[in-house]
């Protein structure tokens, strides 16, 4: 029954692990209090090498202790096989080249993910986001169960990412391990939404999710705002005060509903600007990571201090953001 339920993995390590029935411990227990447990080798160590070395003859395949693709477990008590698949890590960096996509795919929160007249059914507050178009053609070529994407930040679903992010993507449950990953990031890449590059396999993709969880690189962002009224060129000049200024930053209002409500310090490192027209400049900042950067310039009704709102006595009525560079390691 091991060896059936294993012809359908692709796999070069395992590991087997065994429950024993209460009738076989009971057993045990009195073969170590009949012959002393310092020359008895345990029933759990004895089935799960002796499985081990059929698995090893029958699909040669070889047992790791320490990095299992697969552990086949062994119930006795409730006689049932069942496996623990090691999940495939594929590390690769994205280009986000829509404003109407979210990084993970967001299940309706209305039905959470059921379907319902809200989302017409689909279950998806977004029809698709940058997760489903890298994994669809992954899940497909590894017949994976489903994937979770883990990245160095993200944008918000109105945001660019012109830079290239940093991610892993991880499949769930495959059924094959050995992929063309070459091939796989070409069909990527024929969305017009998302583009990937240097797609490659991770074996300690945990490892990997966690640096990128906690690296903090400074950003570079390109703004594209649109004033309510006609900028004022003499104050152009003022928004100089906020190179390498200390920003004082409340939660955004936009995302208290899902953080918490607290007071941040970040930095502007460096402020530049362009005048577009009367109305329109087109700023490019480079800032510390955690800073969220369309507050700096709206002001969020004064949580975010200093502001280019303020600075200019305009309020802004719409932004066109898009990251621009991602200083990894500087």
């Amino acid at each position: 029954r091991v060896i059936e339920k294993l012809k359908d993995y692709e796999f070069e390590k395992f590991i087997v692990g065994t429950k024993l029935s209460s009738d076989l411990l009971q057993k045990e227990e009195e073969m170590i209090e009949e012959i002393g447990a310092e020359f008895y080798e345990s029933l759990k160590s004895t089935f799960n090498r002796e499985v081990g070395k059929i698995v090893e003859k029958e699909l040669s395949k070889r047992a790791d202790r320490e990095n299992p693709h697969i552990t086949v477990l062994i119930d006795l008590e409730k006689n049932t096989i069942s496996l623990q698949v090691k999940s495939l890590f594929v590390y690769g960096e994205y280009q986000k080249l829509s404003r109407n996509i979210p990084q993970a795919t967001w299940y309706c929160p209305n039905c959470k993910g059921k379907g319902c007249e809200k989302c017409k059914g689909s279950g998806l507050l977004y029809p698709t986001s940058i997760q489903m178009i890298i994994e669809k053609p992954l899940l497909k070529a590894t017949k994976g169960k489903r994937s979770r994407i883990h990245a160095e930040g993200r944008e918000d679903v109105d945001v660019r990412c012109l830079a290239w992010r940093p991610f892993v993507i991880e499949i769930v449950k495959p059924k094959i391990r050995n992929i063309d990953l070459r091939d796989i990031g070409i069909k990527i890449n024929k969305s017009k939404k998302v583009k990937v590059r240097n797609l490659r396999l991770i074996e300690d993709g945990k490892q990997l999710i966690r640096k990128l969880k906690t690296e903090r690189s400074e950003k570079t962002y390109r703004a594209i705002v649109v004033f309510k009224k006609e900028i004022d060129k003499k104050k152009l000049k003022e928004l100089k005060q906020l190179n390498g200024a200390i920003i004082f930053q409340k939660t955004p209002t936009r995302v208290l509903v899902r953080r918490v409500d607290k007071e941040r310090k970040r930095r502007v490192i460096r402020i530049s600007y362009k005048l577009v027209n009367k109305k329109t400049l087109e700023l490019t900042i480079r800032a510390s990571a955690g800073l969220y950067i369309k507050e700096p310039i709206t002001g969020d009704n004064g949580r975010t201090k200093p502001n280019i709102s303020e600075i200019l006595n305009n309020i802004p009525k719409k932004i066109l953001l898009d990251v621009i560079k991602i200083h990894r390691g500087e």
